[in-house]
């Protein structure tokens, strides 16, 4: 059977006539305004799929007969999302909102409307899927814990959660706002302290990070989130300058630490904190005791490589009295630690 040239070029370009679905298939149902969507979605702890799309638009015409006809994609759309089909011509104020650019864009949002991210372009059900999945994941356990600390507002430890999945997804000031009204109920609870830290600290706010790690150090009823606190709070110090303080810290971390491994870690960072401020048998006396702690292990190892740096530059020192060390390695015979890493 020969093809028409309207037909070939309509294949060429994914823009073959649909295929009509056997009748009683499952399909897709499309919600076409978008706030009724978003009311929906938080009721049921959803995400909104919002698919952008045009009569002119030939690949979505593709996405249509060959993604959202199968019946994987239909499952996934019907238990994690609530469906909205936009024409962004006739519909272009929602288009410009989201900033569509091309077309076909799939923007899935939270039950606020806020963009969790997208996918532009056909894809393939099975690519499509993958990408979905990676997108709603996180974001259906953000609504399911926010739903359930709206639900329990003295829920602390779901607050906690709550943020620290907010602040992943770069929502800093969302995040501390969370731990903000958290802590209205709950002041002294240790575990947001620390929470308040470790975000701020992702934010590469050193100064505050600190401040929120020492409050969990100066609380009595710390208990578990002390030992968390400590060495955190000793890199921060580093990055703001404070030798002492981030010495004292890591003295806190080593007596805290209970794997041999963590106790070099901190011992290495107190003698980083040592070296910088030029108290270099201090230093040495740490690194020692981190190789004996965790002779075979990550900071064990790391901590042997300087002490073999500090003999070196004492022998040196023996062979030419009158030669100065090299002032770099003496100084900082170590990388510097960074407070946003672990």
């Amino acid at each position: 059977m020969r093809l028409s040239s309207a037909w070939v070029f309509a294949i060429l370009l994914g823009a073959a006539p649909p295929i009509a679905m056997p009748a009683g298939a499952p399909a897709i149902e499309w919600a076409t305004e978008i706030d009724p969507a978003l009311a929906r979605a938080a009721s049921e702890t959803k995400i909104v799929f919002i698919d952008f799309t045009a009569e002119w638009c030939l690949w979505c015409k593709r996405l249509d007969r060959e993604t959202f006809s199968d019946a994987a994609v239909i499952e996934f759309l019907r238990s994690k999302t609530v469906t909205v089909r936009i024409d962004a011509d006739r519909q272009a104020e929602v288009a410009r909102k989201y900033k569509v650019m091309g077309l076909p864009t799939m923007v899935f949002a939270d039950a606020k409307g806020s963009e969790i991210g997208r996918i532009a372009g056909f894809r393939p059900p099975a690519e499509f899927l993958e990408e979905a999945g990676k997108l709603t994941g996180t974001a259906l356990e953000i609504a399911e814990l926010a739903k359930r600390v709206e639900s329990e507002p003295k829920d602390a430890a779901s607050a906690v959660s709550y943020a620290r999945k907010i602040a992943g997804t770069g929502k800093t000031d969302e995040a501390l706002a969370i731990l903000d009204k958290a802590a209205e109920g709950a002041p002294n609870d240790p575990a947001i302290a620390l929470a308040r830290g470790d975000i701020l600290r992702g934010a590469k706010r050193y100064a505050d990070a600190a401040k929120a790690y020492a409050a969990v150090l100066a609380n009595p009823q710390a208990g578990e989130s002390a030992a968390q606190a400590a060495l955190p709070l000793a890199l921060c110090r580093l990055s703001t300058g404070d030798r002492d303080g981030a010495a004292e810290a890591a003295g806190k971390a080593i007596e805290g630490g209970k794997e041999p491994g963590e106790k070099a870690h901190a011992l290495f960072i107190r003698a980083y904190a040592h070296t910088i401020a030029k108290r270099l048998d201090e230093a040495r006396k740490d690194l020692v005791t981190a190789t004996q702690l965790d002779p075979e292990g990550q900071w064990g190892l790391l901590a042997r490589s300087i002490l073999d740096r500090l003999v070196d530059i004492e022998e040196i020192r023996k062979d030419a009295p009158g030669k100065a060390p090299e002032k770099a390695s003496e100084k900082a015979p170590a990388a510097a630690p960074r407070a946003g890493g672990s």
